[in-house]
């Protein structure tokens, strides 16, 4: 399994669960309690109401059925389009399914739509890393790290930044394996 979806799957199972869980979506902005705050427009997260397409989307991810999570990512958009949270979690589970192409895409949408989202800054860098796109990894790393040097004062979770900051810069700097 990869670095990328190993960290999506704690990224998105932690995160999400964590900070959302009976959340009233439509809160202002981000300062969720952990490393997410909840989505926006009106949707409630309950990691066990079954109904609730979030919830399905993150039970798929977790077992790994990826297109499914991004079926119920999907349904979930439809009533919230513009959502950078969801779009990032959507993103992952296309990390998930290996398509990074189409995870850049949503990611970039994501960005466009909230320029200080760590979490899909986080997920672009990991996903150049996977493109190999030197350029684009490069720039999500100064991004990350300029983010981290206004940090406290500037940002609610600034061990957050500072995961996404060593994350993204072990992708741009991987070890080689080790000769077994």
């Amino acid at each position: 399994m990869s670095r990328v979806s190993v960290f999506a799957g704690m990224s998105l199972a932690g995160a999400l669960i964590a900070t959302t869980a009976t959340a009233q979506v439509g809160s202002t902005g981000h300062g969720g309690v952990g490393d997410k705050a909840p989505p926006k427009g009106g949707l409630q997260y309950s990691p066990n109401d079954t109904r609730n397409p979030i919830s399905i989307a993150i039970a798929a991810y977790e077992r790994g059925d990826y297109s499914r999570a991004i079926e119920m990512f999907d349904e979930a958009l439809s009533a919230t389009p513009d959502d950078p949270d969801l779009l990032t979690y959507k993103a992952m589970a296309y990390e998930g399914r290996r398509n990074f192409i189409g995870a850049r895409q949503i990611l970039l949408q994501a960005v466009r739509l909230d320029r200080d989202n760590v979490d899909a800054h986080r997920e672009l860098g990991l996903t150049y890393a996977a493109l190999k796109d030197t350029k684009g990894l490069q720039g999500e790393l100064k991004w990350l790290q300029a983010k981290a040097a206004t940090c406290p004062a500037k940002c609610d979770n600034p061990d957050k930044v500072k995961r996404a900051v060593d994350l993204v810069a072990a992708a741009a700097n991987p070890t080689p394996a080790k000769p077994g």
